[in-house]
Parts: structure tokens; C-alpha cells; sequence
């Protein structure tokens, strides 16, 4: 199955974007995948995701990420590389590159935990020569409940453009919720609703999708 969101990129190449103009709120879908293998320090990840927003395809990605413990639980370098097929303002595919560098960290207050990143994003259109870069805090709530396989969550992150004719500006927020559950220790499922609100599309959106993910440890 995540071989089969691997490749959806190229599966989708030919899509129609005779489409009508965005409107202002849609309602889409998330659907991650993802198997992860730690060594001593390294974490290492591979995740296939495809959205959906309204009845269009609004990207298909794969993306893999390597995490390196500088203190352990408290401080870890993150970076992560992005392929995605992905549908702009304008209701046209494009062919992205992406990658992120940044640091996070986690923080126990039980019953709840923190979980925190700050990274520098840049993209690259296959068709533009200048990549669009933006800066990516984000902030995670868990909550704890005794010994049970159910974790609620919580978690917001803000998006703020580097550079363009938007430089210095709110791009975008995503606001998360939802609940993991532990199947064993390997196997974990998680189910959420976000809410994105954009800034700078014209019109402005706010957008809402069910997300579902499917994460095996190695």
C-alpha cells in the first residue's frame, strides 16, 4: 500500500485542470503512510500522503525524513526531502521538490507532553527557477491517559513567507486535533481534523480535511 502512494505522483500526470475557480471553503481529505527504523541516534522515516480538497487530487507526496538526536528527547536536527504532484491556486499540477532543515525537541508534563519544531523550507517548481522559501514553527499538545492505547492531541503551525512578493507575510495556519491509538508497539493509527485558514490565496480559504494515518516502527 505505501508503494502504491509512492507512486501516485506520475499516476496523475495527465489530470484535467480545465477547473472552475477555488472557492473560499472546502472540505478535503489526508491519508498518510508511513514505516520508520531508528539506529542508536537516527530516526530514520518514509511516508507516502495523498490530499484531496473538494473532488480534486490536491497533491500526492512522498517524503522522506532524518532525525539525529543532539540531546536526547530534548534536541534533535530534522531534515526532510519532498517529491509531490501537486495542484496550485490556479487549478494547474505542478512537479515539486521541497526540502526542510530545522531543529525540535520534547518536553514530559504528565499527563501531557509537548512536542515542538521550528524548520526552513524552501520549494522548487519544476517550471520556475526561483524556489519559494518559508519559515514553519510548530507545536504539538499530547495528553496521556494512564496506560491506554488512546492519545489525544492537539497542534497548531504557522507558516510565514521568506521571500517573493509576500516576504515577511502570514502565508497560512494549520490547526490539528485528533487521537492516536497503539495498536502494539509497532503499529499505531491516528485520525484528525484540520483546519487550514490561508492568508494570501485570492480568495481567501479556509479550508477543513479528515485526516487517517497508518505509522509502523521497524
Amino acid at each position: 500500500m505505501l508503494g502504491c502512494l509512492l507512486l501516485m505522483p506520475a499516476a496523475h500526470a495527465e489530470a484535467n485542470t480545465d477547473t472552475p475557480a477555488d472557492p473560499s471553503c472546502r472540505v478535503g481529505s489526508i491519508i498518510d503512510l508511513s514505516a520508520s527504523k531508528r539506529w542508536g541516534r537516527v530516526n530514520i522515516i518514509l511516508q507516502g500522503s495523498i490530499y484531496t480538497l473538494g473532488t480534486q487530487l490536491e497533491r500526492a507526496m512522498t517524503i522522506g525524513k532524518v532525525e539525529a538526536d543532539i540531546l536526547p528527547q530534548y534536541l534533535r536536527f530534522q531534515f526532510l526531502g519532498y517529491y509531490f504532484y501537486h495542484l496550485s491556486s490556479g487549478n494547474q499540477y505542478y512537479h515539486k521538490l521541497r526540502y526542510h532543515l530545522g531543529l525540535g525537541g520534547d518536553l514530559y508534563f504528565y499527563p501531557a507532553g509537548l512536542s515542538w519544531s521550528v524548520r526552513y523550507e524552501s520549494t522548487y517548481t519544476l517550471t520556475k527557477s526561483t524556489p519559494y522559501n518559508r519559515l514553519r514553527p510548530r507545536i504539538r499538545c499530547n495528553f496521556y491517559i494512564n496506560s491506554s492505547a488512546w492519545q489525544p492531541f492537539a497542534e497548531v503551525e504557522f507558516f510565514l513567507a521568506l521571500n517573493g512578493k509576500n516576504q515577511g507575510r502570514a502565508d497560512r495556519m494549520w490547526y490539528n486535533a485528533g487521537v492516536s491509538y497503539a495498536i502494539n508497539k509497532s503499529n499505531k493509527v491516528e485520525f484528525k481534523v484540520r483546519e487550514e485558514q490561508m492568508w494570501l490565496s485570492t480568495p481567501k480559504q479556509w479550508n477543513t480535511y479528515i485526516g487517517f494515518a497508518y505509522k509502523v516502527t521497524l
